[in-house]
């Protein structure tokens, strides 16, 4: 729908990765009467428990659950969707986070080595140490989404001036 906004989890289905907090993130969208949909992409151990999570919390319709998606076709969640959710604190780089930028897909991440090095705060994404509360990440999102152009703009940037191959070979072979 035109007016219903979208947001993305990718990552294994385990607990550190918190996509249960994924879904009360979008309840807390929907209880501020702001049209969301969710998609998940992935599988892991939770699988079960975020399964029975989506059926008691009556959530179907506004959850996909993609347990696979190839590669390939990935790009075209990050263009669609308007924000993606890194719920982890122990992300070790984030190459979803950075593809997700590359997109031009504002982030919000908790902080974490990978995304504290990927992510200008308020810049090109935003970083949080919100750990479990749905209700301050949701503040963060629409936050984001006041802003997504502008956002979006810097991701891009960012992964192009920074990320690349050409930028990245050139400051590895400085040191050298």
């Amino acid at each position: 729908e035109k007016d219903e906004i979208a947001l993305l989890f990718v990552g294994r289905l385990v607990e550190y990765k918190k996509p249960i907090l994924a879904c009360e993130i979008l309840e807390e969208m929907l209880k501020r009467g702001i049209k969301t949909k969710l998609f998940i992409i992935g599988k892991g151990a939770l699988e079960k428990d975020l399964q029975n999570y989506i059926a008691k919390n009556h959530i179907y319709s506004n959850v996909k659950w993609l347990k696979r998606v190839p590669y390939e076709e990935m790009y075209k969640y990050m263009v669609a969707c308007d924000v993606c959710i890194n719920l982890s604190s122990k992300e070790i780089f984030g190459m979803t986070v950075l593809e997700a930028l590359y997109y031009g897909l504002p982030v919000v991440a908790n902080h974490a080595p990978g995304p504290d090095v990927i992510i200008e705060n308020g810049v090109s994404g935003y970083l949080c140490d919100y750990g479990n509360d749905a209700v301050k990440w949701a503040d963060l999102i629409k936050k984001v989404l006041n802003n997504r152009d502008e956002i979006s703009e810097n991701a891009h940037k960012r992964v192009e001036e920074y990320f690349m191959w050409d930028c990245m070979v050139g400051e590895f072979l400085k040191d050298k």
